[in-house]
């Protein structure tokens, strides 16, 4: 196990490369619609091209800390490197993602935006710094700046939920 810690950066380019590649083998299969200025496929292209470049990163900073970390050096920080907190907020994450993708169609995406925004700040914030009226005010404005920009500045639809009329 504490092999893998010096190598864990790699690992998670290696993971990620992964993803990506099976995200960038189905680009193709998305239906192209010509009614907007930029179709649908130009975001996929954008977020593969954005996680193949952090993928490089990533895997560029860890092939430098495995040349310059010894196993010394290892030993001692793989015991704390990870914390349970951070076992709970990647679980909690996961779980709250697979939430908002399964209340996006019936809620519809501003108001299951704004619960996951709000509900991950919460979730990824140390509790000595939570502050709710924040949290509650950036998620409304991120999930409403995102909607007015698909909708009026794409001209994409999204699932409108119970909003609609």
């Amino acid at each position: 196990m504490r092999r893998f810690g010096r190598y864990r950066k790699i690992w998670t380019a290696v993971f990620f490369f992964a993803i990506d590649l099976i995200y960038v083998v189905q680009i193709p299969f998305i239906k192209i619609s010509n009614f907007a200025v930029i179709d649908s496929a130009f975001f996929p292209k954008l977020l593969a091209a954005c996680l193949t470049i952090l993928s490089v990163v990533e895997l560029i900073s860890g092939i430098r800390d495995v040349r310059k970390t010894g196993e010394e050096d290892v030993a001692q920080t793989d015991e704390s490197a990870e914390p349970k907190t951070d076992m709970v907020s990647t679980v909690g994450t996961l779980g709250i993602s697979i939430l908002y993708v399964i209340m996006m169609e019936p809620l519809g995406f501003v108001i299951s935006s704004v619960i996951y925004v709000f509900v991950e700040e919460i979730l990824l914030c140390p509790k000595e710094a939570v502050n709710y009226v924040k949290f509650a005010v950036i998620a409304v404005a991120s999930a409403l700046a995102v909607y007015f920009a698909f909708r009026h500045g794409l001209n994409l639809m999204l699932p409108a939920g119970i909003l609609s009329f």
